[in-house]
C-alpha cells in the first residue's frame, strides 16, 4: 500500500472514476432508480434518500446530510481508512488504464468502455463483491458452487459489517442520551 499520494493523484481519484459506476459496479452498494433519479443506500444512515451529481462526481445523502466523493464513499462502504481507500481507487484507475491501453484517462473516455470484469481482481480482501452471477464473479477452481458459496459468505460479511456499524452508532447515540439526561438531572432543582 502506498504511503502518500500527490495532489494530482488525489484529484484523479476523485474526478476520473465516475461515482455512479463505482457505487454500482465496484462497491455493489444497493441502489435503485426512482423515476429518472439514481438512488443508492447511504453507507451512514442506510436510507435511499440520496443522489449523485455527475457533473461534479459527488454523491449526497439528504437524510443525514453527508456528501461523498469517490474516496469517501469507498471509505464508508468498505469501512477502511483514507490511504486504503485511495490505494483501492488508484489500483482501479490503473487497471482501467491498462485494460484500455491508454496512459491519460480523462473523465470523458473513462466511462466509454467498461473495464470492470477485469478490474475485479484488484479489489482488496476486505472489500466485498456482491455480484452473484458466476460468469461475472472471480473465477474459482471449484466452479459455480464455490462462487455461490463465496458470494453468500461475502453477503453475510457485509451484513455483519453493517450491523456492527449500526450497533456502534446505537451505542454512541445511547451514550449521548444518557449524558444529556444526566446533565439535565444535575440542573434540576
Amino acid at each position: 500500500m502506498r504511503k502518500s499520494f500527490t495532489n494530482q493523484q488525489l484529484w484523479e481519484l476523485r474526478n476520473l472514476i465516475p461515482i455512479r459506476m463505482l457505487i454500482e459496479e465496484q462497491l455493489h452498494v444497493p441502489n435503485r432508480m426512482t423515476g429518472n433519479v439514481f438512488r443508492f443506500q447511504c453507507p451512514v444512515c442506510f436510507n435511499f434518500h440520496t443522489g449523485i451529481m455527475t457533473e461534479k462526481n459527488l454523491a449526497r445523502c439528504f437524510d443525514c446530510s453527508m456528501n461523498f466523493n469517490t474516496i469517501e464513499i469507498v471509505m464508508r462502504t468498505q469501512n477502511i481508512e483514507f490511504l486504503e481507500s485511495a490505494d483501492f481507487l488508484h489500483n482501479l484507475l490503473e487497471s482501467c488504464r491498462t485494460h484500455r491501453g491508454v496512459e491519460n484517462t480523462t473523465s470523458e473516455n473513462f466511462n466509454k468502455t467498461p473495464c470492470m470484469p477485469d478490474a475485479i481482481d484488484i479489489i482488496p480482501k476486505n472489500a466485498v463483491v456482491l455480484n452473484c452471477e458466476p460468469e461475472k464473479n472471480r473465477k474459482a477452481p471449484g466452479g459455480s458452487k464455490v462462487n455461490n458459496l463465496t458470494c453468500r459468505v461475502e453477503k453475510l460479511e457485509t451484513e455483519i459489517r453493517h450491523l456492527k456499524y449500526q450497533l456502534s452508532q446505537l451505542k454512541k447515540f445511547t451514550t449521548e442520551i444518557v449524558a444529556d439526561m444526566a446533565q439535565k438531572e444535575r440542573f434540576k432543582i
